[in-house]
């Protein structure tokens, strides 16, 4: 009799590993199959969350309050896209540090998306300088082309449609759920454009002064005129001259407001406001966001529509 059960349970035993033999393998990310997916900054990170819904485990390299241009990825950031199914970047010169970081990184199965690889993009002079009376071009930038392309809502669109045919390639069993949730995402964003071509419509001024030339797109797309106190990286400071430029532009152009960006002390804006008298305030890239507008639930909609409120009130 027990040799009957042994002669039972071998057969079982080798069942089971046949089984498990044939078994699908797992995505990288955990044992329910996950997509695991990194990505550089807060706006790819929130678009791919939204896409991916409880199919997917994303995660954001740069950490809260970060200034991406400056990131240096760890060893440990290294070791963990290792393991991810799908590393998700911006491109366009916002992270010079990518391709450092995929050098290292031995991981064949990784589905890399740029995520502004097929946009046609502005270039750094013409973002940097539409006004006419505006500073000579910087030579600190990593790239020759404006990487902030997610504050027009129509090239976010195009960032999703990005992200959301990555995932259904390295998932297509999930594609429908994927497509719902990218459907969903594509509706806020072309209503979040509506709400900016509505507002920002036959402006009584149309020239802001930017902490920096960030806003390059969301200006061409609704038909403003940005004024940058810095370049393309908020780390480029301009001399003492090109603030006394901007401060004579703002006094000729009557410009009534001054924006800092949102993550900084916005100590040169408060230079030209204090000069000129006039209103200084918050308008945020949304490159990055602080662990505090994350623990408020603050999200780019959200942050998109507070911009919008502020811009209304600086051009009417």
């Amino acid at each position: 009799m027990m040799k009957k059960t042994y002669k039972i349970a071998s057969v079982l035993l080798v069942i089971a590993l046949v089984l498990v033999g044939c078994a699908p393998s797992q995505t990288s990310s955990d044992s329910e199959g996950k997509l695991l997916v990194y990505t550089t900054i807060y706006p790819l990170y929130e678009f791919a969350s939204q896409i991916g819904g409880s199919d997917t485990e994303v995660r954001l390299m740069v950490p809260a309050g970060s200034e991406p241009h400056d990131y240096e990825p760890s060893a440990k950031a290294v070791g963990a896209i290792e393991n991810a199914d799908i590393f998700i970047y911006n491109g366009s010169g916002m992270e010079p540090w990518v391709d450092s970081l995929l050098g290292s990184v031995s991981n064949d199965d990784l589905l890399i998306i740029n995520a502004t690889s097929t946009m046609d993009l502005l270039s750094i002079v013409e973002t940097e300088n539409d006004h006419e009376d505006g500073e000579e071009e910087s030579d600190h930038h990593e790239g020759d082309t404006d990487p902030h392309v997610w504050l027009d809502p129509l090239r976010a669109v195009q960032m999703a449609e990005a992200i959301y045919d990555g995932m259904a390639a390295m998932d297509p069993e999930r594609t429908q759920v994927f497509k719902k949730n990218y459907d969903e995402l594509v509706d806020a964003l072309k209503e979040l454009d509506a709400a900016y071509e509505k507002a920002l419509m036959n402006p009584s001024n149309a020239n802001i002064v930017v902490g920096h030339a960030a806003f390059g797109y969301l200006t061409q797309r609704y038909h403003l005129n940005q004024i940058a106190i810095a370049g393309i990286s908020p780390l480029e400071e301009p001399s003492a001259a090109q603030l006394g430029k901007i401060v004579d532009v703002v006094n000729e152009l009557k410009i009534n407001t001054v924006f800092y960006d949102a993550l900084t002390s916005g100590k040169l804006s408060n230079v030209i406001a204090t000069e000129t008298g006039v209103a200084m305030v918050p308008l945020h890239p949304l490159g990055s966001v602080t662990q505090q507008d994350l623990d408020a639930g603050k999200t780019y909609f959200t942050i998109m529509y507070d911009n919008l409120e502020a811009l209304k009130k600086a051009v009417q």
